[in-house]
């Protein structure tokens, strides 16, 4: 007998049209500069998190903005302030040579 005929495959999903994910733009701080950039989101710097009950990821994490934000949730925390991340104690090598950290405040480049 005829071996049996595997399922259709579902159709390719669209991909995201560019629209559908707008480009905001957050403050990243340096701790170790404390210097202030506006930054798009889409740029995977370093994710810190505060918040009374926050933990900090114990290693580095780079992610865009959005994730970021999932990831301090996760952490039971948010985003640091801009104020909050410029403290010169912050300022630490556990990401190598990428330094600024995603602040939750956006702005306008």
């Amino acid at each position: 007998s005829p071996p049996p005929s595997p399922p259709p495959s579902p159709p390719p999903s669209p991909p995201p049209s560019p629209s559908s994910t707008p480009t905001g733009h957050f403050w990243a701080v340096d701790s170790c500069s404390l210097s202030r950039m506006c930054l798009p989101s889409p740029e995977h710097l370093v994710v810190r998190c505060c918040g009374r009950r926050a933990e900090e990821p114990p290693e580095c994490i780079l992610a865009p903005h959005e994730k970021a934000v999932k990831i301090c949730k996760e952490f039971g925390g948010r985003l640091c302030s801009v104020s909050e991340l410029a403290k010169p104690e912050l300022c630490d090598e556990r990401c190598g040579e990428v330094k600024p950290a995603w602040s939750g405040q956006s702005c306008t480049p």
